[in-house]
């Protein structure tokens, strides 16, 4: 009986024990849901609060620059109803833009002041140093357009990317009118977002926490990463679905995103003539693809002014074609990648056609039709001239590929990159044919614009070097 008893107790005992233990672990989880909720009302109080106290900042930076043009749009109204001249509200830009871009408080975002006047027959000035070019209609400019809709008020346009400074800037531009209603002229202020950007990047919550400001169509105006500055929403990590959910007027105080600091992930998009992609870079592209799958490569072929046309408006990260790409300045990269020989060939049957034995002469060149790509043909014309070898090119084409066709189709001697040949002279359908002279050779280059690469197109560029190199 004894022993029962002890055996009753030990378990009664044990059970008391696992009931303790549980009402413990009940009470921890209880308290850390309880103050995991605290603590999660607390941070979307605090996110609340960040996003409040940002707007209000950003709001009154941007009254500052409004209340400025006010002043200076009605000096010219009384300037001009005085009876001055053009030369004389050119001379008040200068001077006021010189004061203005030169003064503590303001020149770290206003970069200029210009304006179009009817009253002197639609003449132009600027108070900085640019002159316009001859296409330049300030009519149909945006500036111009916001001062007409605003009508006597201060019109703001889209915030853009200035290129010639690489910022994001907006445009305050306004009407002046007479006493009769009849417009004057618009007068603008340019300004930089740099306060603003650092006003919205700097909208700190948590350590490493950042803020990022977006314009009404969803392009990004400030970002940590300026590579991602004038780009659209959707090209970040989780952007479309951001994007989407925006757009359906949800308001995001709290979401799960990937940080933009991950180099293995993202879009990378960059213009390549498709000969280069196909035949010269190819393998670097697979191997790159196969060490970073969650990279996307978006490739585009066009005419190298399209591609530069793409690369100014930030559509595409950077650029790989033959030098010159894209006009060396201080906001410029250019990195040279690769110097390929250049050479001419013809098919099989047209060299047996015209008795042509593997070397081209002067009377060949003279004689036979030469097909050229159009970016190389003033260039080799103008080299053969100079050895006073006339050619019989009246054949000029848009790309290697219709170059390598035509030849194929007995048309006439073609000229291109050697590198594009060797899968060409493998299947033995041309020859290459050799000359007595060196002809020129064609370097191949990366062109970008500085502080644009995010960390996927650094490591892509980076690699591309390496691969070159061996």
């Amino acid at each position: 009986m004894q022993v029962l008893l002890k055996k009753m107790w030990r378990l009664v005992t044990h059970v008391q024990v696992i009931a303790v233990f549980l009402a413990f672990a009940l009470m921890s989880f209880l308290s850390y849901h309880f103050i995991s909720n605290v603590e999660h009302e607390h941070l979307l109080h605090d996110i609340n609060e960040t996003f409040s106290n940002t707007q209000a900042y950003i709001e009154a930076d941007l009254r500052e620059p409004e209340s400025v043009l006010g002043s200076i749009a009605q000096s010219l109204r009384i300037l001009i109803l005085d009876g001055g001249g053009f030369d004389e509200v050119a001379q008040y830009l200068d001077k006021i833009t010189d004061y203005v871009t030169n003064d503590d408080q303001l020149m770290s975002f206003v970069t200029g002041i210009y304006g179009v006047f009817d009253v002197f027959d639609g003449k132009f000035h600027t108070g900085i140093d640019w002159i316009p070019p001859d296409n330049y209609v300030p009519q149909s400019r945006p500036w111009y357009l916001a001062a007409v809709e605003a009508n006597g008020k201060v019109g703001i346009t889209e915030p853009y990317l200035d290129v010639s400074l690489g910022v994001i800037a907006i445009t305050y531009s306004r009407c002046i009118f007479d006493d009769e209603n009849n417009l004057l002229g618009v007068v603008c202020l340019d300004v930089m977002l740099d306060r603003i950007r650092t006003l919205a990047v700097n909208a700190c919550i948590t350590m490493g926490s950042y803020g990022i400001l977006l314009d009404k169509n969803f392009n990004v105006i400030a970002h940590p990463d300026m590579s991602y500055w004038g780009k659209a929403l959707i090209l970040l990590n989780d952007g479309p679905a951001i994007e989407s959910e925006l757009r359906q007027g949800k308001d995001i105080n709290e979401r799960k995103i990937k940080d933009f600091n991950e180099e293995s992930a993202g879009i990378i998009k960059f213009g390549c003539p498709s000969h280069f992609a196909a035949h010269i870079f190819v393998e670097y592209f697979q191997s790159f693809n196969k060490k970073y799958p969650n990279i996307k490569l978006e490739i585009f072929s066009a005419l190298k002014s399209q591609l530069t046309d793409m690369l100014i408006k930030r559509e595409i990260d950077f650029i790989i074609d033959t030098l010159p790409i894209i006009s060396e300045n201080q906001n410029s990269e250019i990195v040279s990648l690769i110097e390929v020989n250049n050479t001419f060939f013809t098919s099989k049957e047209f060299a047996k056609q015209h008795n042509i034995s593997g070397l081209l002469t002067k009377e060949h060149l003279g004689t036979l039709p030469i097909i050229l790509p159009w970016k190389s043909y003033h260039k080799v014309k103008a080299m053969l001239e100079k050895l006073q070898i006339d050619i019989n090119s009246k054949i000029e084409t848009s790309t290697i590929e219709l170059t390598y066709h035509m030849v194929l189709l007995n048309l006439g001697i073609g000229y291109c990159m050697e590198n594009f040949l060797q899968k060409q002279y493998q299947i033995e359908k041309v020859i290459k044919l050799d000359m007595d002279i060196e002809l020129p050779k064609s370097i191949i280059a990366c062109a970008y614009y500085k502080n644009s690469l995010n960390k996927a197109s650094q490591e892509f560029i980076k690699g591309l070097e390496k691969f070159c190199k061996e």
